[in-house]
């Protein structure tokens, strides 16, 4: 598997996202849906009719193939079949769930999830060089305080990433889901402060709204996300994009809950001395309340 990986060919999807890119700020409402589901999914967008990935992206056919001509293709097929070329493992994987479900057993299938969530890792460590992560990791270690912005399911993994690093002795807020406490969370962020929005398709409205009032505040903005198109990132310091691809009716969020993790792990090793300290903390809380034995 990791020969074959080794071959692919990802010039495709690079030149899909650098001309993407260069006309990001022209682009309408629609065009910009339709932009970060081809960015963000480009096993969807290999495999997708017009019409398929019109209703996904919630336009007609006709602004797909009006789109795919603006950035430079003759059509909507010529650029499915050049990020087609760039991504094989992930047309094969997706086919194999396809056969699954008329032919294979769900154990059969089972086995596809989990090798396309292989593939979620290893896209999302391509995706996130070491400098933007320590970046990120060298703000959190240094914040006053730490906010997690999400809502919907990503709300469950800004709680985990909140309570790894409350246990690390970094003062943390985690979300809140309801709009007026999660607003009321960011009343008081400032330029000492870190705000870490988590997000994926399709984006809630009030995250981004009060992603973008921390940054105006003078907050250390960190953007966990599945798309450099995310409506996330103009308000960001630092996006950390993961991939989410996945035979299912919903993401996947094994890259993103692995970038929490990296996060996590990297402000642990950063301050040593406070993570000690707050492990030591928690330990003693849990004896003293009977949690666990001593």
């Amino acid at each position: 598997m990791t020969a074959h990986r080794d071959a692919v060919d990802f010039q495709g999807i690079k030149l899909l996202e650098k001309r993407v890119g260069e006309i990001q700020g022209k682009l309408t409402p629609k065009q910009q849906r339709l932009a970060r589901l081809m960015v963000s999914e480009p096993l969807v967008l290999a495999v997708a009719s017009t019409e398929d990935l019109a209703r996904r992206a919630m336009v007609d056919a006709a602004t797909v193939v009006r789109f795919s001509q603006i950035l430079g293709y003759r059509g909507y097929r010529e650029l499915r079949e050049s990020v087609r070329d760039s991504v094989p493992r992930f047309v094969t994987a997706r086919e194999k769930v396809a056969r699954s479900i008329s032919k294979q057993s769900k154990d059969d299938a089972t086995g596809d999830i989990f090798r396309i969530d292989i593939q979620n890792l290893q896209r999302t460590a391509e995706q996130n060089p070491r400098p933007l992560l320590t970046r990120a990791i060298d703000a959190i270690a240094s914040a006053d305080h730490v906010v997690t912005l999400a809502l919907g399911r990503s709300a469950y993994v800004a709680d985990g990433l909140s309570h790894q690093l409350t246990l690390l002795g970094v003062r943390t807020l985690g979300p809140s889901r309801d709009a007026g406490p999660l607003a009321a969370s960011l009343t008081s962020v400032g330029p000492r402060d870190v705000v870490i929005a988590i997000g994926l398709w399709r984006y809630h409205r009030m995250v981004a709204w009060l992603f973008e009032k921390s940054r105006k505040a003078g907050a250390f903005t960190i953007a966990i996300t599945d798309s450099k198109l995310s409506p996330l990132a103009p308000a960001a310091k630092v996006t950390l994009v993961a991939a989410t691809d996945t035979p299912e009716l919903t993401h996947s969020f094994v890259g993103v809950m692995a970038l929490c993790n990296v996060l996590a792990t990297g402000v642990a090793l950063k301050q040593p001395k406070r993570t000690l300290k707050g492990l030591a903390a928690v330990d003693d809380a849990y004896v003293n309340l009977g949690v666990i034995e001593p």
